[in-house]
């Protein structure tokens, strides 16, 4: 396990296409900073489990943490199909990056909290603003807070200090 933590943890996961069961039981941990491979045959699970673990794709059973965030909670599955604004529902990646809009920090170094680049947290957030349907980091802020997809213990969580448990340098 890395020095950061777990970076990703799945415990569980079942889905079934059609009737076929795809996966029953994958459990999975990956450190923080750690890299890894899904090897196997043809129709054996990786790119479901993949899809999961990004969120893409709902499991039917099991549960998905990233960074120690419920990727799967509630305000993913209580936010309309449809978001919103009739555009289609925030990604566990735009959820993630909402409380860390209401800081002080730079897109660059939000990417480097989230282990992205700039142009990734400025991408998601231009898509944030569009789903909530509002132009800048201020607004979004506000509207996420009416929809209660931003509070106190996500602000707390997104803003703690960079120390060598969580930082770049570290993974």
């Amino acid at each position: 396990m890395a020095v950061g933590g777990v970076g990703i943890e799945a415990h569980g996961l079942g889905k079934s296409f059609g009737g076929v069961r795809v996966l029953d039981g994958v459990d999975l941990r990956v450190g923080a900073g750690e890299v890894v491979a899904l090897l196997g045959r043809n129709g054996a699970g990786k790119s479901t489990t993949v899809r999961i673990l990004s969120t893409l794709t709902r499991p039917d059973e099991g549960g998905v943490r990233i960074a120690g965030i419920d990727a799967l909670a509630d305000e993913i599955e209580d936010m309309p199909e449809d978001g919103p604004t009739g555009n289609s529902a925030l990604t566990a990646a735009e959820l993630r990056l909402l409380p860390l809009l209401s800081t002080h920090l730079s897109f660059r170094e939000i990417g480097e909290r989230l282990f992205v680049s700039r142009n990734t947290i400025k991408t998601q957030a231009i898509s944030v603003y569009r789903k909530l349907g509002v132009s800048s980091r201020s607004e979004a802020i506000a509207r996420a807070s009416e929809l209660g997809l931003v509070g106190a213990e996500k602000q707390a969580l997104a803003v703690r200090p960079l120390d060598a448990t969580n930082s770049a340098a570290s993974a």
